[in-house]
């Protein structure tokens, strides 16, 4: 669904980098979009704190 939708995460707060609320789970992935190309960097769970080295 990401690749048909690509801008349906939410902005974030890190810059460059989008948030999708993976909603069948308790998890988010943390991305960038870069022309045809997304780069995942993170799945996270939702409740987890953000890790310092982002």
């Amino acid at each position: 669904m990401l690749e048909t939708f690509p801008h349906m995460g939410k902005a974030s707060d890190i810059p460059d980098c989008r948030e999708l609320i993976i909603s069948k789970y308790p998890y988010r992935a943390v991305y960038t979009l870069k022309a045809d190309t997304i780069r995942i960097y993170r799945i996270l769970h939702q409740h987890a704190e953000r890790p310092e080295d982002w």
